[in-house]
């Protein structure tokens, strides 16, 4: 299964101009349309403003290795993750990268160690062993679901690092994903869900020269501030 995001809330998501706009407006004393102040205080990362907008996404197709990176963003975020204490992993799916699975023998020693897995999980079951404890011979490869609720300051950080090529693939995949389900109900959000180094954020690589010259996507850091 591949990688599979949802929108929960696309109808706030609609109106999250508006919204942000019409929260903002009380700073300026400004009858001004309520989208115009949204943009403004986006495009001047004036975060008060705009960081109670929550985007909440259901992340399905996913692995335990993605998972781990995933919930290292926890400001401004909430996660709630398939339990592997209280759900069986009898027979458990499990994610290929693709490095491993574009080539044969790879792919088959992997699918190998996932058969061997799965049968030492329900002997360890079968042995007595509760499943809280069985699930400690589980892979990082074992698929998961995750529902995560981001704030627009928080989701706008996560797409700027995710979206980097400098990013693990999945997880690259999975922040792609986010800004397209975004894109669906209001693009003029979406803009602003963008890698750092793109004009609408830094405008210029901040990574190290090695991990810059296998992208140059945009200018090095040390060639726009010196």
């Amino acid at each position: 299964m591949k990688p599979k995001v949802t929108l929960l809330n696309p109808e706030e998501i609609i109106k999250a101009l508006e919204t942000i706009g019409d929260f903002a407006r009380v700073c300026y004393d400004s009858y001004a349309k309520a989208e115009k102040i949204a943009e403004h205080v986006i495009e001047h990362n004036h975060a008060t403003a705009y960081r109670h907008i929550k985007f909440r996404f259901s992340i399905e197709g996913v692995s335990r290795a993605f998972s781990h990176q995933h919930v290292r963003h926890n400001v401004g975020v909430e996660h709630n993750q398939r339990s592997q204490r209280y759900v069986d992993e009898d027979g458990f799916a499990y994610v290929v990268p693709p490095r491993i699975s574009s080539n044969p023998k790879a792919q088959r020693l992997f699918d190998e160690l996932m058969s061997d897995i799965k049968k030492v999980y329900n002997q360890l079951y079968d042995l007595g062993i509760p499943r809280e404890d069985a699930r400690y011979v589980l892979p990082n490869a074992c698929e998961t679901k995750i529902n995560t609720a981001f704030s627009f300051q928080a989701l706008r950080h996560y797409c700027a690092e995710r979206l980097c090529t400098a990013a693990q693939w999945e997880i690259r995949k999975v922040a792609r994903l986010m800004v397209e389900e975004v894109r669906k109900v209001n693009p003029e959000i979406a803009k602003y869900l963008v890698v750092k180094c793109h004009p609408n954020a830094l405008g210029y690589c901040p990574e190290d020269l090695k991990r810059w010259e296998a992208c140059r996507r945009r200018p090095h850091k040390k060639e726009v501030i010196k």
